[in-house]
């Protein structure tokens, strides 16, 4: 999926949860400024959310034994300059 429209339904999920939020739990409250700043936040922070990456599974780095491919290219580099000094 593109990244545009993925992002425009991440903003309108986050947008529909926090107005949800303002439906039921405060739109009938007589806090008229803070509903007013509530309703301007949930504008701003709707398009700020989706930017916002949160990675809940974290893979292990498995950092594979890397001796025994140092010694193979020393073995192998001895080998052509063992070749180039008998020639």
């Amino acid at each position: 999926m593109s990244t545009i429209p993925l992002y425009l339904i991440k903003v309108l999920a986050s947008s529909a949860i926090l107005f949800s939020y303002y439906w039921f739990f405060l739109r009938n409250k007589r806090f008229h400024h803070y509903n007013r700043f509530y309703l301007l936040f949930i504008t701003l922070f709707s398009w700020i959310i989706p930017l916002i990456e949160i990675k809940i599974l974290q893979t292990a780095n498995i950092v594979e034994n890397t001796i025994p491919n140092v010694i193979y290219v020393v073995a192998n580099s001895n080998a052509s300059f063992e070749q180039v000094i008998t020639q």
